[in-house]
């Protein structure tokens, strides 16, 4: 299988020291090799039409080596399968959806990191991936290692899942974690989150809530048949989180969650994210740390929950990889 891998930032990097460690098993396993014919980053383009060696992936994973430049167009790569790992923009949906369309047009099968360009135009790449015969798989964009789209699509199969509750960001779930086990402020929470590498520089996408809210948009979008755009997802962060309210919901007898939740109905589907007081024995509650959980409430399965996938580039490698991995059920041309 020949991929194109675009974007090699923290996770794209993941991904090459992925496929260079366990790819040889894999072939032995599900009998497909997997060959990196392409990687773009910025304005590098670097073509391998024989794949690139998997020691070359493990020196480039570990920046014992640069990316080269051979120029050319990734389009005419040979690539099967464009992963796209590009930054994520929220407003524009770039440079992730002139990518995807590209490959969608040249009927390659893609595998989404990204979170913008599927907020932004989940219905179109969807109907585009459909028309030209290929996938559209967007694992670790929500939620990564936790499987909250394979599981609503394949283990939920014929039930209709009438809405979730999700905790989607391990960044958040930390600092609320650390807030509410260890009597951590919120600024040392984050901080410290900083320095493991789950918060980044500026946190703003993940404490202001709307890193959970385009996840919850996405999973509303592909679970529920919604057709939600990011703005009509109701929006409220952890910052600013009143002095006490950690104590006073304690007091209770619960715990303070930021969840991303969605609700179909008669009048179509709401969906918000807000910080809001759970049970203090309940599932959720007990989720801490930087993993995530969802609960999904369905007609004839009752409700299934899903717990873990801890904050982690490797893991959100994975997830793409595995969705890489699941293609080949599917035809490739």
């Amino acid at each position: 299988m020949k991929l194109a891998l675009a974007g090699f930032g923290r996770v794209g990097r993941q991904v090459a020291a992925l496929l260079a460690e366990k790819a040889p098993q894999w072939e032995e396993l599900y009998r497909v090799r997997l060959e990196v014919v392409a990687l773009v980053d910025l304005e590098q383009v670097w073509l391998a039409p024989s794949g690139l060696p998997y020691e070359v992936l493990a020196q480039l994973a570990r920046r014992e080596r640069p990316l080269e430049h051979t120029g050319g167009s990734w389009l005419d790569s040979g690539a099967q399968v464009l992963i796209d790992a590009t930054p994520t923009d929220l407003a524009t949906g770039e440079p992730g959806l002139s990518l995807l369309r590209s490959a969608l047009f040249r009927r390659l099968h893609v595998v989404v990191l990204s979170k913008g360009a599927l907020v932004r135009a989940y219905r179109e790449l969807q109907q585009l991936a459909a028309a030209a015969g290929v996938q559209l798989k967007f694992s670790g964009a929500v939620a990564a290692a936790l499987p909250t789209v394979d599981t609503a699509h394949y283990a939920l199969a014929g039930a209709t899942v009438t809405g979730f509750d999700g905790i989607l960001n391990g960044t958040t779930n930390y600092i609320l974690s650390a807030m509410t086990e260890q009597g951590t402020g919120y600024d040392q929470a984050l901080q410290e989150a900083q320095r493991r590498g789950m918060a980044e520089a500026d946190p703003s996408l993940d404490v202001d809530g709307y890193d959970t809210a385009a996840k919850t948009c996405i999973l509303a979008n592909a679970v529920l048949g919604a057709d939600l755009t990011l703005e009509e997802v109701a929006v409220t962060g952890i910052r600013g989180l009143p002095a006490g309210a950690i104590e006073a919901a304690r007091a209770r007898g619960q715990v303070l969650k930021l969840l991303g939740w969605a609700r179909g109905g008669p009048e179509g589907v709401r969906a918000a994210v807000e910080v809001k007081a759970v049970p203090a024995r309940s599932l959720l509650a007990g989720v801490g740390g930087s993993n995530k959980a969802i609960v999904y409430h369905t007609d004839t399965m009752g409700e299934l929950a899903l717990v873990g996938g801890a904050s982690d580039p490797r893991g959100a490698a994975a997830a793409a990889l595995k969705d890489v991995l699941n293609l080949r059920f599917h035809r490739l041309t």
